[in-house]
């Protein structure tokens, strides 16, 4: 009787492929004789966890199942010669979610008698774990003014299909950014300048398949100009075969800054109707950046009249606006730093209440903190009144000034009786000589 040994033997490319890659399967047949094997076929089923791609041989066919599916592999090859060899190969794809061991076995029938063979043969892979983690950088403000503080955004997201484990996201913030603050609600965040540079450093032990975390970082704008790129670039430990993002950069373009302040004095609070008096406004930049294009605007009000204006620098005119004498009073630029000061004359035209001026401040660069409006008060009073001096802070101030005047006056009217008295006794004496 005919009898030709065929044995099975099946081994896999990569027995640790990672999600979502292919790997390819090769089965040999050897026919160890003594006789010529006839009706030879493989089966091989593909496992759960991996999908068809395709096949080849150069020995029989192949009926394979649809891309894509885990049908079954049909290999056949007829008769087998004594002492010869074929090969097929399969490549499967492994899923996107496989984890564990996938075992697959291929299975060889003949219609000649097999007395010795090995007609099966099994081989194994295990996809270690794998998590596509992207990251996606935003910024809250992407024309942010020189000296303000700007909101940077990072979202992270897993896309499986396993849990990624130490993943780290690192944030080192370019020149023209200072760190402010970081948070999160996920995992550590931690900041520390590495090379001279503010580097913030978000630290994840494990992100779930599906989960999205965020981190935000505020940072202090140090640039009035250019182009500031900031960029978040992440790791992991476990295997991202397919993150389309491990870094993200978001783009912002500074504008400048001039934080002017004005403040608005006068020289004679309590001045008399009908005197002059002097206000002197003082225009300070704080900066960061030169001031352009400063317009300071003082609309004189109801019982003060213009006499004259002068600057420390810029120009300034006077105009009639809605009826009343307005100064106006411009700098072409005020640089960081700097202050300059504007100086009013006034003739005082009432006599008494309260007399407030307000002077108003613009200008063409953004001014995020000046204090822009100041005001100054004045109570006017009429000649020939008497003005108690100011309250020193001195608990005794205000009572020494009108005992001195309740004593002056108690004198005054001393001498006065004492003056009196001698005129009527130098009468009396004159008359007594008379007679």
């Amino acid at each position: 009787v005919a009898a030709a040994n065929v044995s099975l033997v099946k081994t896999v490319s990569n027995a640790t492929p990672a999600d979502g890659t292919d790997v390819t399967y090769t089965l040999k047949l050897t026919n160890a004789g003594p006789d010529a094997a006839s009706g030879v076929s493989v089966a091989d089923p593909l496992p759960f966890g991996t999908t068809f791609v395709s096949s080849s041989t150069a020995t029989g066919s192949l009926r394979n199942p649809a891309v894509g599916t885990d049908g079954k592999v049909t290999w056949t090859v007829g008769t087998l010669a004594d002492g010869a060899t074929a090969t097929a190969t399969i490549v499967v794809h492994v899923s996107d979610s496989a984890s564990g061991a996938i075992t697959n076995t291929a299975t060889e029938t003949q219609t000649t008698a097999d007395p010795t063979g090995t007609q099966s043969s099994s081989v194994s892979i295990s996809p270690p774990p794998a998590a596509n983690v992207t990251i996606r950088k935003t910024v809250s403000d992407a024309m942010p003014v020189d000296g303000t503080k700007d909101t940077y955004t990072v979202t992270a997201h897993n896309a499986g299909p396993d849990a990624a484990a130490g993943v780290v996201v690192v944030d080192a913030l370019p020149s023209g950014l200072s760190y402010v603050s970081a948070s999160s609600v996920t995992g550590s965040v931690s900041e520390a300048t590495v090379s001279g540079v503010d580097t913030i450093t978000w630290r994840i032990s494990s992100l779930r398949d599906g989960a999205t975390v965020m981190l935000t970082v505020v940072a202090r704008v140090h640039a009035h100009s250019g182009r500031i790129v900031n960029t978040a670039v992440e790791t992991q430990t476990t295997a991202n075969p397919s993150g389309l993002r491990q870094s993200s950069s978001a783009a912002s373009l500074p504008q400048p800054a001039a934080n002017v302040s004005i403040t608005k004095t006068v020289e004679d609070a309590k001045p008399f109707d009908g005197s002059t008096d002097t206000y002197v406004v003082t225009a300070t930049n704080a900066g960061p950046d030169a001031a352009k294009k400063v317009i300071v605007t003082d609309a004189l009000p109801t019982g003060i009249t213009y006499l004259s204006a002068t600057a420390s620098s810029g120009a300034v005119s006077e105009l009639t606006v809605d009826g009343r004498p307005t100064v106006s009073w411009r700098l072409a630029s005020l640089a960081d730093g700097a202050t300059a000061t504007l100086r009013i004359v006034t003739t005082i035209g009432a006599s008494s209440g309260t007399v407030t001026n307000t002077a108003t401040e613009t200008q063409a660069t953004a001014n995020p903190l000046g204090h822009k409006v100041s005001s100054v008060a004045i109570t006017p009073r009429v000649k020939g009144t008497t003005v108690p001096p100011a309250h020193t802070g001195e608990p005794w101030s205000a009572w020494l000034y009108w005992f001195i005047v309740a004593m002056m006056a108690s004198v005054g009217a001393i001498f006065v009786e004492t003056a009196r008295r001698w005129r009527k006794a130098l009468r009396f004496a004159g008359t007594a000589r008379s007679d």
